[in-house]
């Protein structure tokens, strides 16, 4: 049998959301909420977003991302031991304020985010774009990495696998 509980998130809609032992969510009021997944208890918001937030990414790392209309991809130091602490963030990069940050995506130690029509490859560790793929002809919504494939879907109506070496 299943309970519903209903959480008052953002005022605007919730655009990306991820569940652990706590739950992230993302909005157009370009905060970050950071809920007790037992209590449903909001424990606190992170603000650093000047535009909405799209994607949100927990890495291996324990930290998370957080990618937004405003063009940047942003590092969040977020601990769920003990109750939680959340610190600040830094942020990786900013794209031109035209290239919004749709989707993340994790390998390794990269963040792979989308913008428009390509996907940069941040190298976390320093904080560099090692790489960017002109992936599309239009807006990429989705990314994915499993094993070395990298799939991506498009506007443009097609989805894309590369390999990587």
């Amino acid at each position: 049998m299943w309970t519903t509980s209903q959480l008052k998130a953002h005022p605007n809609k919730m655009k990306k959301k991820i569940f652990t032992e706590f739950v992230f969510s993302g909005s157009h009021d370009t905060k970050i909420r950071i809920w007790d997944g037992n209590t449903f208890e909001c424990k606190c918001e992170l603000e650093g977003h000047d535009f909405t937030i799209w994607s949100l990414l927990i890495h291996s790392n324990g930290k998370l991302y957080s990618g937004s209309a405003d063009g940047s991809l942003r590092e969040w130091n977020v601990c769920t031991a003990n109750g939680g602490a959340f610190g600040p963030s830094r942020v990786l990069f900013r794209m031109p304020s035209d290239m919004k940050i749709y989707c993340l995506a994790a390998y390794g130690s990269s963040i792979l985010s989308s913008h428009y029509k390509v996907i940069n490859i941040t190298d976390i560790r320093d904080a560099t774009v090692a790489t960017t793929i002109q992936a599309h002809n239009d807006s990429i919504w989705s990314i994915k990495v499993k094993d070395h494939f990298l799939y991506s879907c498009s506007d443009d109506q097609t989805l894309k696998v590369n390999l990587s070496r």
